[in-house]
């Protein structure tokens, strides 16, 4: 990974993140903070098998404001997901994805993240160009069913 010295107000909107970790950590060798992070938004994005953490715990501020998420399998330690899942409209559910290994995120039915998104209005079509919402409701993740 890259040492970015700063990672501030971004918005993450109807992304889909497998395997993948957000990490804010101080360098070993330095102690410096590896990353200043702050004003971050996750919206409305499916999280599975990710890591969420921070080290050392004394970094006071992660910088990162989850909603309307559906974290699953991913780390729920106490410096995880834990305290993200059931706040927020953060929810833990299978996504049941077509083919996650191969990268195939497309949602099928019965799917946990199927109408389970905030609402919004500044997102109009998926990750395929699929028109947001289907069925009234959006569904969480790049992908609409």
């Amino acid at each position: 990974g890259q040492n970015n010295p700063e990672f501030t107000d971004n918005k993450f909107i109807h992304c889909t993140f497998h395997d993948f970790s957000f990490f804010l950590r101080i360098n070993p060798e330095t102690e410096e903070y590896g990353i200043t992070a702050q004003g971050n938004e996750i919206i409305n994005c499916s999280i599975s098998t990710g890591l969420f953490y921070k080290q050392p715990d004394t970094i006071a501020d992660d910088g990162f404001a989850f909603s309307g998420c559906n974290i699953f399998e991913a780390d729920v330690s106490d410096d995880g997901f834990a305290t993200i899942i059931g706040t927020d409209d953060n929810i833990s559910v299978d996504p049941q994805y077509v083919d996650a290994a191969s990268f195939d995120f497309h949602l099928q039915a019965g799917s946990g993240n199927v109408d389970s998104a905030n609402d919004r209005d500044d997102v109009h079509f998926d990750f395929d160009g699929k028109e947001r919402p289907q069925n009234g409701q959006n569904d969480i993740g790049a992908y609409e069913r």
